[in-house]
């Protein structure tokens, strides 16, 4: 389903981005009551929202490489650019090289440098 926009936003903007993310957020007692917690065998403490913010119009969606993210901007924003956030590329790109150039003991990392 592709959204439909009213007439009165104005001009269309040659350039819209799109960023989504899921983040847990802390909730009460009773909105928690029979969900599974993250970790097994551990109460719920969150529950994930799913968060969406545009920013104008040729469609460009930014994401962190979550499919629901990429399922949503194929069903809302036909046809938009899909990119993966800076911060998650980097961490693909350390993955790979990590596995291309396995680190010896002595120069083992935890991840990648800021």
């Amino acid at each position: 389903m592709q959204l439909e926009f009213p007439e009165v936003l104005g001009a269309v903007a040659s350039v819209m981005y799109i960023e989504m993310d899921g983040i847990q957020l802390p909730m009460v007692h009773a909105e928690l009551e029979g969900r599974a917690g993250r970790n097994p065998g551990q109460p719920a403490r969150t529950r994930e929202v799913k968060l969406g913010c545009v920013f104008t119009q040729t469609k460009i969606v930014l994401g962190d490489d979550a499919e629901w993210i990429w399922n949503v901007a194929d069903q809302h924003f036909a046809g938009a650019v899909q990119i993966v956030d800076i911060w998650h590329a980097r961490e693909r790109l350390w993955d790979t090289a990590a596995k291309l150039f396995p680190p010896t003991r002595s120069s083992a990392r935890v991840g990648p440098r800021s």
